[in-house]
């Protein structure tokens, strides 16, 4: 078998994709030359002649690798031959089907994985979905009207399901709903569009309703709010792991009360950017909070972190999500610290 597949995929596209992955991480190809980044098409190009003047190289290392990635990693060879080995003890039956011109769900992936390079992330995603439509169209002998939903239909319900928030104690009940949320900023994922104030009404309530302990901040990719009631669950979910050093652990014992980035660097004798650099290194690890936000202008303290059954976090976090968006395709959580996604 192991002779047979390395015929089939010499001269094939995805021994050419794979070739320029191993030749990049063996430094043959760069993706970066000057400090500018050398575009994929270009690599592709590259790779070409390389590969053309080392086919016949079998136990070249950089041709050995791209052998064994896609003949161990991409075809699981081990357990094709196993599947094999079944079929011809008679373990396992094959039965031959018709022709179809559709793919089966089961083939959607081989598909798409056979065009990686070729299309872009967003052609693919339009192309799974036309799969998957020509799949129901089978099964529903054509007619789909019944059974899909509008995409308009469907945010409009999830908008009614997130509800509103029109009044200051309605954003934590809001924060409740959706998990974590970008205040003080039109960023992202906001609170704003929730409501019909202003926003620096809304800023107010906010602002109010943080010094309250009622609504506190968690460090995704950037500061988020959640009701306080759920910030165990977040902490958990969103903590990562991170070596803290000297002046990390300075700044943290210093934000045994609530303080700001310059009070910090006056205290601690330390340039002012470098109190950020380890507030930024604390927030990620959930170590500290922010408490206020006056005159644009942040107060941070240190926090105690409660133990919480990650698995147990994350799927709350998650039901969440998905209960008040209705798509989990842009969520991302950490893992505890345990670098999980």
């Amino acid at each position: 078998l192991d002779v047979i597949l390395r015929k089939a995929i010499k001269d094939s596209e995805i021994f050419k994709q794979r070739f320029r992955h191993t030749a990049a991480r063996s430094f043959m190809i760069l993706r970066n030359y000057k400090g500018r980044e050398v575009s994929v098409g270009r690599q592709q190009v590259r790779s070409g002649y390389l590969l053309e003047y080392l086919s016949n190289l079998e136990n070249f290392p950089v041709i050995k690798e791209t052998y064994r990635e896609i003949l161990e990693d991409v075809m699981d060879i081990t357990n094709a031959k196993a599947v094999l080995s079944s079929i011809e003890s008679g373990e396992v039956a094959v039965t031959s089907i018709d022709f179809s011109p559709i793919p089966s769900p089961f083939a959607h992936n081989v598909v798409l994985a056979g065009i990686t390079d070729i299309v872009l992330m967003e052609d693919r995603s339009s192309l799974l979905k036309q799969l998957h439509r020509k799949v129901l169209s089978k099964v529903m002998e054509g007619d789909l009207d019944k059974f899909e939903f509008e995409q308009e239909g469907v945010d409009a319900y999830f908008r009614r399901k997130r509800g509103r928030a029109e009044g200051k104690d309605e954003i934590v009940d809001l924060l409740k709903r959706t998990g974590p949320l970008h205040i003080f900023k039109e960023r992202g994922r906001s609170v704003y569009p929730y409501s019909g104030q202003e926003k620096s009404v809304i800023d107010n309530w906010s602002s109010e309703l943080l010094e309250e302990g009622k609504i506190a901040s968690v460090y995704a990719d950037d500061a988020t709010f959640v009701a306080a009631e759920d910030l165990p669950v977040y902490i958990a979910v969103l903590r990562r792991e991170r070596v803290q050093g000297e002046a990390d652990e300075r700044v943290l014992a210093a934000l045994d009360k609530p303080r700001t980035a310059n009070e910090l660097a006056d205290m601690l004798q330390v340039d002012a950017d470098k109190i950020v650099r380890s507030l930024h290194v604390l927030e990620t690890t959930q170590a500290v909070g922010r408490t206020s936000h006056k005159g644009g202008k942040w107060r941070y303290s240190r926090r105690e972190l409660v133990p919480v059954n990650w698995e147990k976090a994350l799927d709350k976090a998650i039901a969440r999500f998905v209960s008040a968006f209705g798509r989990g395709d842009r969520l991302r959580f950490g893992a505890g610290g345990a670098g999980r996604t």
